[in-house]
């Protein structure tokens, strides 16, 4: 009997897997030497379906007469569900909660509420759905938005196993993106970077830039410095696709800082969002654009940057002010935040 690997972890994306072939190799061993299947997705947990991992195991049981319930999925999408296959929800795989809260512990932050500028758009490595964003923003309201972009059309981050440069502009022309002169344009501008982004420390807090993306965790707590400047912030998570619900540094950090943010993201991330006891902005703007798929979210989007983009100066002051009870509340709620609670909250046996 050979000598197995107890878990596969897979790498993958939002529509695809990169080592498709070592999942494949797995299986068969699990097979040949009677061992029960896991398949193992820690941090970035995407659904399941959407990427293909479904359809490999379904060929595979039904080729070899395999029992389905003896596969195991181990994953931080807290939604992902499946009637045959076992799926452990895993949500101590959101390591940035207990990160951010260790943090927060030993560390004040002052962003204020005079913003100069309506939005921020913090993005590293180029997805389709970030390229979109960004180049609307640089397009239409590039002197109201605080904007960097680490990837560009010679220093993408070069994604593991694909071996060349991914910035997700043939996923732009199959979503139906109606800008593409304009994502063009911004591409000629980028990589476009920010004094915290090769930053080793800021003052009092001294976090370590180990990781390659200059914005991941610990060293995306450096852009802390500049939301006093910002409104609100933009978040592009992760994940786009399917049917998945795994925050990321990127929110909890809007939230450490008392800012309002809106999200491209996965279908009903908003909802799910709330599930955990957040509040989010619908009495400020429509926040219906969370409810559409990801072919449609960002052109449902649009009118709400319009909206946000009409105030002034002085009523984004005055919008914070307002606004105080709800970014009090997401600062309390994410500070008592618990992997258990987390757990619970998605528990839907």
């Amino acid at each position: 009997m050979l000598n197995l690997k107890s878990k596969h972890q897979v790498v993958s994306g939002d529509d695809g897997i990169w080592n498709e072939t070592d999942l494949v190799l797995y299986l068969n061993d699990c097979r040949i030497n009677d061992q029960d299947p896991v398949i193992e997705f820690t941090l970035e947990g995407p659904c399941c379906r959407s990427n293909g991992v479904y359809s490999i195991l379904d060929k595979f049981c039904s080729r070899y007469n395999f029992d389905p319930y003896r596969i195991t999925v181990r994953t931080s999408n807290m939604v992902e569900q499946h009637d045959h296959y076992r799926i452990e929800k895993i949500p101590d795989y959101w390591y940035e909660v207990r990160e951010i809260n260790s943090w927060l512990k030993k560390n004040q932050i002052d962003t204020g509420t005079k913003p100069t500028k309506h939005f921020a758009l913090f993005v590293g490595r180029s997805t389709w759905f970030r390229l979109w964003v960004a180049a609307i923003l640089h397009q239409r309201f590039a002197d109201k938005t605080l904007l960097t972009f680490n990837s560009g059309i010679r220093s993408n981050y070069v994604v593991k196993n694909e071996g060349y440069d991914r910035l997700g502009l043939d996923d732009l022309v199959a979503y139906g993106c109606n800008i593409m002169g304009d994502v063009a344009g911004f591409l000629e501008t980028c990589p476009r970077t920010l004094d915290a982004d090769n930053l080793k420390y800021i003052p009092s807090t001294y976090i370590p830039q180990k990781t390659v993306f200059p914005i991941q965790h610990p060293a995306n707590l450096n852009l802390l410095m500049y939301y006093h400047d910002i409104f609100v912030d933009i978040i592009c998570e992760t994940r786009m696709n399917g049917v998945l619900f795994c925050p990321t540094e990127k929110i909890w950090r809007c939230m450490v800082a008392r800012r309002p943010f809106v999200v491209i993201g996965p279908q009903y991330y908003l909802h799910n969002l709330k599930r955990l006891g957040f509040l989010t902005f619908n009495n400020f703007w429509d926040e219906g654009y969370n409810e559409y798929p990801p072919d449609q979210q960002i052109k449902q989007l649009e009118p709400v940057l319009d909206t946000i983009a009409s105030y002034s100066v002085e009523q984004l002051s005055q919008k914070l002010t307002d606004m105080q009870s709800i970014l009090n509340h997401n600062y309390e709620t994410f500070s008592k935040l618990t992997f258990r609670q987390i757990a619970d909250v998605f528990d839907e046996k």
